[in-house]
């Protein structure tokens, strides 16, 4: 991730610094953050053309917390902030882009939650494949999710 104005980045979730997201390497803190979602820029205070990290955690923090804070302040630095141009993504998982090194990568950061492994066998009948597909996502017609549903003219939207 490439930081310009931070307008975009999230500070918590996204990897923005190192290797793995603030919310997994610092959880606790990360518990205690009012704004889980926030970006960078929403997370620094400027005053008087001098920025800093505003955290805005829900409680005083205990004295293992301010060592954990000191911590994360060691690994971020100073907050460096443009004032134009979004925040975007670049490739630099080695030299070429490969599916291959894309899927690793985004196996790695825990995105993917479909156990493609063990259900795209042939044994399996497709239709038990698709029906688990649908309840991976969501998208299965349950009660709940008929209960929230829109129907128009018949048909569940």
């Amino acid at each position: 991730m490439h930081i310009q104005s931070g307008n975009i980045c999230s500070f918590w979730n996204d990897i923005w610094i190192g290797t793995i997201s603030l919310a997994r390497l610092f959880p606790s803190l990360y518990k205690l953050s009012r704004n889980k979602h926030a970006t960078l820029k929403d997370m620094v205070k400027v005053t008087n053309n001098d920025s800093a990290w505003d955290f805005n955690f829900t409680r005083n923090l205990k004295e293992e917390e301010v060592i954990m804070v000191a911590d994360l302040l060691g690994q971020i630095n100073d907050p460096i902030l443009t004032k134009v141009g979004d925040d975007y993504l670049s490739w630099n998982q080695g030299n070429a882009f490969s599916v291959k090194s894309c899927y690793d990568a985004i196996k790695v950061a825990g995105f993917i939650r479909f156990p493609h492994k063990s259900l795209w066998n042939p044994r399996i009948p497709q239709k038990v494949l698709f029906f688990t597909w649908n309840l991976c996502y969501n998208a299965t017609p349950t009660l709940d999710s008929l209960h929230n549903s829109i129907v128009i003219n018949g048909c569940i939207m």
